[in-house]
């Protein structure tokens, strides 16, 4: 990877593992006789997601207007490859989902959950 791919991914990967720690914060657990279940803020995954999802949908266009997509012997996905934006939101939800989960199941264990 280059330098700028590299702080690309971690420009990423940082602000991700924060949110990741703001959406646990945020998720309810609960402990009842018949087991135990969380509810997590459907805001942080839902901005996160939709970020992701909106800069793909913006780069998509963007390679489309581009030409790149219309030229012959190219592959459709070299445009996003070089996209230092496109890379750093891949990796903040990437990191975000990673810990969140991780943080999920550590709590759970903590909660007695199997």
């Amino acid at each position: 990877p280059t330098p700028i791919e590299f702080a690309a991914a971690v420009a990423g990967i940082i602000p991700g593992i924060v949110l990741a720690a703001y959406g646990l914060k945020h998720t309810q657990f609960d402990v009842t006789s018949t087991g135990t279940s969380y509810t997590p803020n459907p805001w942080t995954g839902l901005v996160v997601t939709a970020l992701f999802l909106g800069r793909l949908a913006a780069r998509m266009f963007s390679v489309y207007e581009a030409g790149v997509l219309a030229t012959s012997g190219s592959s459709p996905v070299t445009g996003f490859q070089r996209s230092p934006l496109t890379l750093a939101i891949f990796f903040l939800m990437a990191a975000y989902y990673v810990a969140y989960y991780a943080g999920v199941l550590r709590k759970g264990r903590i909660l007695g959950v199997r």
